[in-house]
This record gives C-alpha cells, structure tokens and sequence, in this order.
C-alpha cells in the first residue's frame, strides 16, 4: 500500500520484515531530497538560514498539512525538536 514511499529503505532491506516503531521506522524517500534541501539552503544562506525557515518554510509546511487535514487555520500546526517540548506546547 505504502511500499511506493519506502524505495530506497525496502531496496537497502531487500527481504527483510521490519516492524520497529520510534526512529527505527524506515523513512519515506522524499524524506532524503528534503535533507539535501536543507544541506543546499543552509550552504547558501550560513547564518541567514533561520530567517528563511521561520519565514517561508515552516508556514509553506503549516499550510500544506492544513490543507491535507482540511483545517482552516495553518498557524495551529506547530512543531517542536522533541516530544518533550510538543507536550509543554500542548500542556501550557
């Protein structure tokens, strides 16, 4: 259903059942091109970098996950670096 997704990760484990959870999970291919999107801007901007995700990326991301869950209001999707912080976020 989702193998499509999963190339490079069911390729490298060819063969293989894999049913961890947590950040052993295998990781979606676009999750690779976003990371070297990020190297790519990174190299680019040095330490104008945060600038450019707190201003473009993460409300391009806001609303991209908004549209998909039909909410009308993007700036309700937050994120956070770690379960921790998200559960202050959600708890304050």
């Amino acid at each position: 259903m989702y193998q499509q997704f999963y190339q490079r990760f069911l390729q490298a484990n060819a063969g293989k059942q894999h049913f961890a959870c947590h950040s052993h999970h295998y990781w979606p291919d676009v999750t690779r091109d976003a990371m070297l999107e990020y190297w790519d801007d990174t190299a680019r901007l040095v330490d104008d970098k945060w600038q450019y995700i707190f201003a473009e990326k993460v409300p391009q991301t806001q609303q991209l996950i908004a549209d998909i869950l039909q909410l009308p209001q993007p700036e309700q999707i937050v994120f956070a670096p770690n379960t921790h912080e998200l559960v202050m976020r959600l708890l304050s």
